[in-house]
């Protein structure tokens, strides 16, 4: 194996350094590249998270078909998926160690090189739990795959979720907002008649004042005497003090959610709760035009970077609607199709 070029370190810098202040970094670039470090991010959104994590299981459930797959494990395509969603793009360092392959994902890079991607150089970051190490790595030394490419910076990957700028940012801004809300006092306000100066409830008061939930006792505008006997005493009634979003900002969040679903390429109704029929056409139609796509991107580069033709099967995730695809093969024979032909089709 000693002709692989990722077996060939030489001229490679290692360097060490603490792991908090690698972290610390890496915190800083993530919070400058999504916004205020001040605010919550995309990553903090539970309707993206439940996209990126849907990404990772699915690749996590691929089984890798080749000849050197033994370093794709289910947690390095978990990692993969992952980062594809968000945010678009991953680099795996390749070693050699023991004679075996070795794949480590790398938790921060940069680049430099001409328009030939031959000629890029990496200088990539491989954390550890006390140590980070830095590495300068040639472009035959790492696996770079990127889920969309745009030719004025190929070097970088992306995705639709990370673009989608404007709404990551409505959606992070509005979990905060909510969230805010959610952590007002709750209480109930009992009005007590008192004169302005009256001090005998002031002990009362203060002792279920910071009680959750329970009463508080607050000035009434009017006294006891004020009121006629047959009038409403509405200023008597306990009034709740607590969380009370507005109805526009909920339904704003809705509306978000669907975006953020759509930007990630996953069908609204695998993660917002639809169930029957319309969830199970949203699954053959993420896997169709989603993961299957993206599984051909990460199929290529793994592939020129092993020097060895390497596919990843989903057959653990089709097989979850072979009832469908059994419909669909009948349709098709019916209809005139040759069964082999027919079967490749429905996918069985």
């Amino acid at each position: 194996m000693g002709w692989w070029p990722w077996s060939r370190n030489g001229g490679a810098v290692v360097e060490e350094r603490s792991g908090d202040y690698a972290a610390a970094i890496i915190d800083q670039l993530l919070s400058t590249a999504e916004g205020d470090s001040t605010t919550p991010t995309i990553r903090g959104v539970a309707v993206a998270r439940a996209c990126i994590a849907l990404y990772g299981r699915a690749f996590a459930a691929a089984v890798p078909v080749g000849s050197r797959t033994a370093p794709l494990t289910p947690d390095l395509l978990g990692h993969l998926g992952r980062s594809l969603c968000f945010p678009g793009e991953a680099v795996y360092a390749i070693d050699v160690r023991g004679g075996r392959i070795v794949i480590r994902p790398c938790a921060w890079w940069d680049l430099t090189g001409s328009a030939d991607p031959s000629t890029w150089v990496y200088r990539v970051d491989l954390a550890g739990p006390s140590t980070t190490e830095t590495r300068i790595l040639s472009a035959d030394s790492v696996i770079h795959i990127r889920a969309e490419i745009d030719a004025a910076q190929p070097w970088e990957g992306t995705s639709a979720l990370r673009g989608a700028a404007l709404s990551r940012t409505l959606a992070s801004q509005l979990e905060r907002r909510l969230g805010e809300e959610a952590g007002a006092p709750v209480a109930h306000l009992v009005a007590v008649p008192t004169d302005g100066g009256d001090t005998a409830l002031d002990a009362v008061r203060s002792g279920i004042k910071g009680a959750k939930g329970r009463a508080v006792l607050v000035e009434a505008v009017e006294s006891m005497a004020d009121i006629p006997s047959a009038a409403p005493k509405r200023g008597w009634k306990a009034a709740r003090l607590g969380a009370d979003p507005p109805e526009h900002a909920v339904k704003l969040r809705q509306d978000v959610q669907i975006a953020i679903c759509a930007a990630a390429g996953v069908p609204p109704s695998l993660v917002l709760g639809s169930q029957g029929t319309d969830r199970r056409e949203s699954y053959r139609q993420w896997i169709a035009t989603t993961v299957r796509p993206l599984a051909k991107v990460a199929e290529a580069a793994i592939s020129t970077a092993l020097d060895a033709e390497v596919t990843l099967d989903f057959g653990a995730l089709t097989s979850a609607d072979i009832a469908g695809r059994a419909k669909a093969l009948e349709t098709l024979v019916r209809a005139g199709v040759p069964l082999a032909e027919a079967r490749e089709l429905a996918g069985l």
